[in-house]
């Protein structure tokens, strides 16, 4: 943690350790942020960058409600309300698929199969699989499935579905 959120002021952290100290990092775990990326990119030209899990599944959220309210504003016309179908399983959405419970199985299966909530299925099935990927047991079999959801986050989806397009751009691998 460095105090301040710019290129800088992480850049002139990195400064302060030292060469020695640069040289040794492999791997820079960070957020989203395009700051800390462009000072890993000066300072540490040797080492990885990647998106820590926190970030990477915060992400995944942020673009499966983005996309439930898109979608709920274009078949219903506002936003969601009490008894609008997608609006009543917006926290199911968010919840990991080995937690659901039956009863709320059955809720997400009856609005995610309509046709009009297409999107909001695709999108939640990639929030499924970047979660499934940091529970596997083996870190190897973790970075393989992440690297498959990344890969078709990239080949697969159609320009409609512009959350998930998004999220793809900003999962793919730095430097």
């Amino acid at each position: 943690m460095v105090p301040g959120r710019s290129a800088d002021a992480f850049g002139d952290w990195l400064d302060a350790r030292g060469s020695t100290f640069r040289h040794r990092i492999r791997v820079v775990a960070m957020d989203g942020f395009t700051g800390y990326a462009k000072a890993a990119t000066q300072h540490l030209a040797q080492a990885r960058q990647v998106m820590d899990p926190f970030h990477v599944v915060h992400l995944a959220i942020d673009k499966l409600t983005a996309c439930r309210q898109r979608v709920q504003n274009e078949t219903t016309g506002h936003r969601g309300r009490s008894g609008d179908p997608l609006y009543g399983i917006r926290r199911i959405l968010l919840t990991r698929k080995s937690l659901v419970t039956p009863k709320n199985a059955a809720k997400l299966d009856e609005v995610l199969t309509s046709e009009a909530h297409l999107p909001v299925q695709m999108t939640w099935h990639f929030y499924q699989e970047i979660i499934a990927a940091y529970q596997q047991d083996r870190p190897r079999d973790g970075k393989l499935r992440m690297f498959k959801v990344i890969k078709a986050l990239h080949v697969k989806i159609p320009n409609d579905l512009r959350e998930l397009r998004v999220l793809g751009q900003l999962l793919q691998p730095r430097g």
